[in-house]
């Protein structure tokens, strides 16, 4: 049978909040109270956890109305250290990880801890989560050669996605962007808040925006210094996503102040250290519903048909009602009188083809059982019919 296709578009809105942070340390009571803090979020992305590597290289963990993938920092290797280890924490009420999680990649050992991403699928969503670490200091060689290395595997990585993934990244990149060398600002990929010149993690980090088409999101929002230090505050701490679906919904970015003081690791009346970034999407996805699968033989129904002449009578007698149907429309005349000879037969035969789909159709394709009720087939046949001018 000749399904007829009705394709629509739908609009689905979906409102997303996004966290990153670098706590300077996630385990145990202080991971508990970072997920309590931010108990409404949909993802929490952290780097600096601190936490050590295991026998694997990534650690799956359940823990209450979050699970977690968490890559931590390994000994003696030559680009991590204990003040790595990063992670992502999802909402298993959004994303239950058995229905949504797609794939986990994993860094090579050299980046044990700096690095993670994962992979995750709803039914109109396909999303690409990054969390990343820089080594904070650029006059350190071994440092700039690990921050090369961060950025070689984001772009590879990102550059296998298909065109439908959006890419999310959360990062302490220990960068400060803004003005270039040449002291221009605007760059597509960086917004003009809180612009400062450009270090070599900065130009590093950049770059990488650039070649794998993504936008720094907090840079277009004053939010102020992400890290407070002995001496002076700075924003070295930044989200994004796909440079394509920054204009496909609205997006916020904030710093909550009042968790952030909550959350800070020195107990003292000044701010110190970093503070989570908070931020919000609410897009807009179009999609097309997909077609109804196309039916095909039962070659059981054949054979039986062949051998025991079962149906074959029910076929013999919608052939002849169709025959009455047509040879008495004008649509035929036409055909006959304009068409070829070639188009009649055509014709026939397309017809005659859907007329024995609708009596031996399979009627478990591709192991999904379809219930295909008799008088529904010949209701789509007589339609088909009608829209061509032949009843």
């Amino acid at each position: 049978m000749l399904v007829i296709r009705f394709v629509a578009c739908y609009v689905s809105v979906m409102k997303l909040l996004f966290v990153s942070y670098n706590p300077m340390r996630a385990y145990g009571v202080r991971l508990d109270d970072i997920q309590t803090e931010f108990k409404q979020a949909h993802m929490i992305a952290l780097q600096g956890t601190g936490n050590l590597a295991g026998a694997s290289d990534v650690e799956r963990v359940m823990r209450g109305r979050f699970w977690t993938i968490e890559w931590g920092w390994r000994r003696n290797v030559l680009y991590s250290s204990k003040a790595c280890g990063v992670s992502m924490s999802f909402s298993s009420k959004l994303f239950p990880m058995r229905e949504t999680l797609r794939a986990v990649y994993s860094p090579p050992k050299l980046l044990a801890g700096r690095i993670g991403a994962v992979r995750l699928q709803l039914p109109f969503l396909d999303v690409l989560f990054v969390v990343f670490y820089f080594a904070p200091d650029p006059r350190n060689a071994r440092h700039r050669k690990a921050n090369v290395k961060i950025v070689e595997w984001i772009i590879k990585l990102v550059a296998r996605m298909p065109k439908r993934c959006l890419i999310v990244f959360s990062a302490d990149a220990n960068a400060h962007v803004g003005y270039d060398a040449d002291g221009n600002l605007g760059d597509p990929h960086i917004g003009d808040c809180d612009p400062v010149p450009e270090n070599y993690n900065g130009k590093l980090f950049r770059e990488m925006l650039i070649d794998a088409e993504l936008t720094a999101i907090n840079t277009m929002f004053p939010l102020g210094p992400t890290y407070y230090g002995h001496a002076s505050a700075t924003r070295v701490d930044y989200v994004g996503m796909s440079t394509k679906a920054v204009n496909m919904g609205t997006t916020l970015c904030w710093i909550d102040q009042r968790k952030a003081d909550r959350l800070q690791p020195i107990l003292i009346n000044e701010r110190r250290e970093h503070r989570p970034i908070a931020w919000s999407i609410e897009h807009q996805l179009e999609y097309v519903k997909s077609p109804p699968m196309p039916l095909r033989y039962s070659q059981d129904m054949l054979m039986r048909a062949v051998c025991r002449g079962e149906h074959v009578q029910e076929f013999i007698s919608a052939v002849a009602s169709w025959a009455v149907q047509v040879l008495n429309s004008s649509a035929w005349t036409e055909l006959i009188v304009q068409g070829s000879p070639t188009d009649a037969w055509e014709y026939v035969g397309e017809q005659l083809n859907d007329i024995a789909l609708s009596i031996f159709a399979d009627v478990n394709i591709y192991g999904k059982q379809y219930n295909i009720d008799k008088s529904e087939m010949h209701c789509i046949l007589k339609l088909r019919r009608a829209q061509n001018g032949l009843i």
